[in-house]
């Protein structure tokens, strides 16, 4: 992870698998930006598995009072819908001054586009192709171990969800 403390952007992507990004996210904020994540109220972690629209008005709402020095905020997710990035857009267009975002997810794939222009991606390429291939390949060998009809209706479930 590189990120510049002495000019730190307003909004951070990570991509990869969540527990190794978090530990490393918590060593670079307490020794190198030198904040307390314990009962700071400038400090928030926010886990989700799908993050929707009411979570980003949330978020919103919570950036909006300035902070003595800088406030963090961490987002971790597996998903993200369309209507969540588009009330985030405005967020990242003009953030609370001393205000920065982590995002985390396990890939970018589903990021808009006008959303991850607003953000810096810092991800390793190592911690993304990794954990990418993990669970693709998991998925994989879950399919193939299905019996035909199961296959179907594997298929059939995978559609349904890229419809919705």
């Amino acid at each position: 992870m590189k990120i510049d403390i002495e000019n730190l952007h307003h909004a951070y992507l990570l991509t990869g698998e969540r527990a190794s990004l978090l530990e490393e996210l918590f060593d670079f904020i307490d020794k190198k930006l030198k904040i307390d994540r314990k009962g700071n109220p400038n400090f928030y972690l926010g886990e989700f598995d799908s993050f929707a629209i009411d979570d980003g008005r949330m978020l919103k709402e919570m950036q909006m009072s300035k902070a003595q020095d800088k406030k963090i905020f961490i987002i971790a997710f597996n998903f993200i819908t369309r209507e969540a990035q588009n009330s985030l857009l405005k967020i990242f267009e003009e953030p609370t001054e001393g205000t920065h975002f982590f995002i985390i997810t396990p890939t970018s794939h589903g990021i808009l586009p006008t959303l991850k222009s607003r953000l810096l991606d810092v991800s390793s390429t190592k911690t993304q192709s990794v954990g990418e291939k993990a669970d693709s390949t998991r998925e994989a060998e879950k399919f193939l171990k299905l019996s035909k009809p199961d296959r179907i209706q594997f298929i059939k479930e995978l559609m349904e969800d890229i419809s919705d």
